[in-house]
Order: C-alpha cells, then sequence, then structure tokens
C-alpha cells in the first residue's frame, strides 16, 4: 500500500507543530505502510503579518525546521505567490467586493491557499493509495 503525506499551507511556526504532525501523522502512517511519501508545500514570508480574523500579529516563522528524513519541500515565497494569483484575485474581488475587511482578508487567504494546494497536487505521486493532506499550522494531540 502506498500512502502519501502532504502538509501544505502558511508555515507560521512549523516548528512549534512538526513535532506533532511526525508523531501523530507521519510516523503512524509509516508504520502502516513501507511506502509512506511525504511532501512539504510550505508558503511563507519574511514580512510582518497581521490577521483580522484572529488578532495574530507580527512575524511568522520563515525559516524553515529540520523536516522528517525522507521528506521533500517545496518553499514558496509570499510575495511571489501573491504575484502569481494577482490578475484572478482581482477578477474575484470584481465580481462581488467583500463587505467589510475580515471578508476581504478570508477572500485573499482562500485563494492563496488554493494555489497552495494547487501546487501540492503537483506532487502527489499519482500511484499512491492514499493520500493524507495537513496544513503545517496545526498542532496533533
Amino acid at each position: 500500500m502506498k500512502i502519501h503525506v502532504v502538509v501544505a499551507g502558511f508555515n507560521r511556526a512549523l516548528s512549534t507543530t512538526l513535532p506533532s504532525i511526525e508523531k501523530q501523522v507521519i510516523s503512524p502512517l509509516r508504520e502502516l505502510s513501507d511506502s509512506c511519501a511525504v511532501d512539504f508545500v510550505i508558503n511563507r514570508s519574511a514580512e510582518p503579518i497581521y490577521s483580522v480574523w484572529s488578532g495574530e500579529k507580527g512575524s511568522a516563522e520563515y525559516e524553515l525546521p529540520t523536516l522528517p528524513e525522507g521528506s521533500h519541500l517545496l518553499a514558496l515565497e509570499q510575495a511571489e505567490l501573491d504575484a502569481s494569483i494577482e490578475d484572478f484575485l482581482k477578477h474575484i474581488l470584481g465580481l462581488a467586493a467583500p463587505p467589510t475587511e475580515r471578508d476581504h482578508t478570508i477572500v485573499v487567504n482562500l485563494v492563496r491557499y488554493l494555489s497552495v494546494l494547487e501546487r501540492a497536487i503537483n506532487v502527489i505521486d499519482p500511484d499512491a493509495d492514499y493520500v493524507f493532506h495537513t496544513r503545517p499550522d496545526l498542532i496533533f494531540l
């Protein structure tokens, strides 16, 4: 049985979440299958962040921690990602302007995340029997 784990999304603090992802997701799946690929598709930003949703502000973690042995990394820079979705985002926002700053932020982050997932799809082994996806900002207990 071939399993492919794809950790995809924005890096807030992967050094904090990675131990639980390794312990609760990657290790059990590797024990289940002798063929378990692991890919990280991470977008990151050296610029300060502010979330109108959560109130989170400051700097997200830019440097990535040492990833599990045998895993692969595709690192995406936020500025490059934003440039690649700029026209599509303008089109979406031109259809109906979000009524609040919070709604605008949600739309922008959703399009960013979908763009990351689009890149993640390209790293998935088409012969995998199972694909497990998680975000890099989740802690598993």
